[in-house]
Formats: C-alpha cells, sequence, structure tokens
C-alpha cells in the first residue's frame, strides 16, 4: 500500500466531532464509530516493555486500513462497552444504503459477528505491524555515534490507523530509543545514502509494537503502543524503497 505522510497522519480526528453534539444538518451523534462511553483503560502507570522473544514479527498482525480490526484493538485494550449500531452506521455500506429497519437491522448483526471476531482476535494477539509512513530521517548523532529513533516512535507523536478511524500514539520504550551502527564504516555509508537522496533524506518507517491501552482522546479512539521493533528504508522519488537499517529489541 501507499505510504502514508506523517503530515497526513497526525491528529486525525475525524470522529471526534462525532462523539459530540452535532448541529441540525449534521449526522445524529449515533451514526459515529467512536465510543460514547468513557474509557476506563488509561496508559499503565509504569511504562511497559516488550521484548523480541514474546511474539515471533512474522505473526504481528497488520490492519492496515481495516477499520474494524482497529476498533477490535481499541475494544480489547479498554474494555468499554460496544456501540454496535453507531459502528454500522458510521462504517457499514449495507446499513448506509437503506432505511428499511430490518436490513439495517441485519446489517448491524453482520458488522457485530465481524467485530466480536475482531475483539477476541486482538485480545489473543495484541501485537501490531503499523501501515509504513514516510517522514525525514534525522541527523546522525556524532558525539554519541547513534541516531536518535523519536522522531518515529517519539511519545509526542500521532499516526492515523484504519482510514481514519482512531490513532496511535506510543509510550517510551527504553531498550529502542536509538540506533547504534555497528561501526563507523557502517554509519559513514548509512549517512552517505541517505544525504544522498534527492527528496532530502527522506525515509520510509514501519514500526511493530505492542497494544498496550487504549482511551479516547476529544472523542477519537487512541490506542498506545509500547515499540518494539522499527524498520527503516531510503525513500527514492520513484516511490520505490532500499533497505536503511532495522532496530528491534532484544
Amino acid at each position: 500500500m501507499r505510504p502514508r505522510s506523517p503530515l497526513l497522519c497526525v491528529g486525525l480526528g475525524l470522529l471526534a466531532a462525532c462523539s459530540q453534539a452535532a448541529p441540525d444538518s449534521s449526522p445524529p451523534a449515533t451514526e459515529s464509530a467512536a465510543p460514547t462511553s468513557a474509557p476506563v483503560a488509561a496508559a499503565p502507570a509504569t511504562p511497559p516493555t516488550v521484548t523480541a522473544s514474546e511474539k515471533s514479527f512474522s505473526e504481528y498482525q497488520a490492519p492496515e486500513d481495516d477499520a474494524l480490526s482497529w476498533l477490535g484493538l481499541y475494544y480489547a485494550a479498554a474494555g468499554t462497552p460496544v456501540d454496535y449500531p453507531a459502528i454500522a452506521a458510521r462504517l457499514d455500506p449495507a446499513f448506509q444504503r437503506t432505511t428499511d429497519a430490518f436490513a439495517q437491522r441485519d446489517a448491524v448483526a453482520a458488522v457485530k459477528v465481524k467485530l466480536d471476531k475482531a475483539i477476541a482476535a486482538a485480545k489473543a494477539n495484541p501485537y501490531v505491524k503499523l501501515s509504513p509512513v514516510v517522514a525525514r530521517m534525522p541527523a546522525y548523532d556524532l558525539t554519541r555515534n547513534l541516531y536518535d529513533l523519536g522522531a518515529f516512535i517519539g511519545p509526542d507523536l500521532r499516526i492515523g490507523i484504519g482510514a481514519g478511524v482512531a490513532s496511535v500514539s506510543f509510550t517510551p520504550n527504553p531498550s529502542l530509543a536509538t540506533f547504534a551502527p555497528a561501526n563507523e564504516a557502517e554509519a559513514r555509508g548509512l549517512e552517505h545514502t541517505i544525504s544522498s537522496n534527492p527528496l532530502g533524506r527522506q525515509v520510509q518507517f514501519t514500526v511493530y509494537g505492542k497494544v498496550v491501552a487504549a482511551t479516547l482522546r476529544g472523542g477519537e479512539p487512541q490506542l498506545t503502543v509500547v515499540p518494539s521493533r522499527v524498520v527503516v528504508e531510503n525513500y527514492l522519488v520513484s516511490g520505490a524503497t532500499q533497505p536503511l537499517f532495522t532496530a528491534t529489541v532484544p
């Protein structure tokens, strides 16, 4: 799929307005996919960690733009009641195409089956692979001989997921805050490749992590992820990529 740009993905609030009272000309509040009840799960007081041995990276979920899968992860972490009619009204074309009460009830039932399955899958496997994002690679730190990964997994970063249905923020993982090349020769090679990019140090990064909490922020479902792997690739004018490095927790 086409990588996202952080300028487009950070701070998405597509559903925020739907969780508030709407003007007469707007859709009813029940047509929001955002949960209407207060969150009961917040980010843990003690920052959690995740190790490479907890789950094989090949087994991480990759929901991409599947809104119901992301909502499944949200509800699995938040533990709040699910408003199935509101979710069907917002996301399901079969519900939206008709005013037939029976047809809409059937559509809600179909959405419930899919979402319940997504919630169960999320409870069994809260590990996710996010869709790739394009950003600017930070400068190499000559003093500490490393790259700071805060631009990719910093606590202030928010990445839109599920075609705008929710967002992800990151909680710090001390073992994955930086990436240090093996030696100066490797560092020189990376810097040469990155700085030679005519797009100006543009890279594509993909984050793997574990969903550890979920809450509502401004009416928008937000998942808290503790990162476990960051894959960084050079992003070329053609849209192609070439591997640069992978930072992984022990």
